[in-house]
Order: structure tokens, then sequence, then C-alpha cells
């Protein structure tokens, strides 16, 4: 194992990863960890979860408190003591499609992420990224519940 991408929202079911993924950073010592975290284009209308007058994700202000809140939290905190073997990184897009654009470009041996266990409605109404993930993904995928 040489390179971990750790997808996170930001949520609490994300964070869930995090003990599985301290367990494998400390068993695979040379394992580099990636923590990337994916904003929805800005009001983008073929989003599921844009509708128009409601605040997505993507706002601004809402987006730079999550990548605020993600690199106090899980990079600079739960991951602190692994120091320069963990990096961050942002990038905007649809969610599912970049997490696997990223984990291919940087050659990731393995992808974990959260799951907000969502019901089939859920799904069927907002999408499911890890779903999305575990669809397009070539390398392993790791689902936290």
């Amino acid at each position: 194992m040489n390179h971990i991408l750790y997808a996170t929202d930001g949520s609490s079911a994300s964070r869930e990863a995090i003990p599985m993924i301290s367990d494998f950073l400390n068993r695979w010592t040379e394992a580099k960890l990636t923590v990337l975290y994916v904003s929805t284009a800005y009001h983008d209308p073929l989003y599921a979860g844009s509708i128009p007058g409601v605040p997505t994700l993507a706002e601004p202000e809402y987006n730079d408190e999550i990548v605020a809140a993600i690199k106090k939290e899980i990079v600079e905190e739960a991951f602190f003591k692994y120091g320069d073997r963990i990096r961050f990184e942002q990038h905007v897009g649809y969610p599912a499609t970049v997490i696997c654009e990223i984990a291919k470009e940087r050659s990731a041996d393995l992808i974990v992420m959260g799951s907000h266990g969502r019901g089939t409605l859920d799904r069927l109404l907002i999408g499911s990224v890890s779903h999305g993930v575990l669809n397009r993904s070539h390398v392993p995928v790791l689902v936290v519940r």
C-alpha cells in the first residue's frame, strides 16, 4: 500500500473512516494519504442537489467553512502525527467523477470514504457519491458506515 485517497465531505459520516485510515497508516509506514474534498460547481442546474433558491454545499462562503473545518479537524488534528505523509486537495466538480479521476491521477491503491447510509428513495432523488465511486473506480473502494 503506497497511496490512500480519503474522500471526505467533512460530515460526521465521513469522519467515521478516520480510525480505520489511521490504522492503515500505522501498518503501512511508507503509505501516503491524500485527503480530498470535492465541492460541486456553483449553482450547476445539472447537479441533483442544486435547487433554485436553496443554498447548496457549493455556496462560496459555506464551501470555505467546510474546507477550513476539514483542514483543521482532519488534516491538522486527526492526522497531524503523520506529518508530510498527508496532503490535502480541494477540487470542484461532480464528486464521484472527480474522486475517481484524482485516484487514477495520483495512482491511489485504495479509496476510502464514509457513507451517509441513505435509503433507496434518497439515492434516487439526490444520488449517492459512494455509489457513484463504487461504479466508476478502477481501484478498490472501502466505504465505511
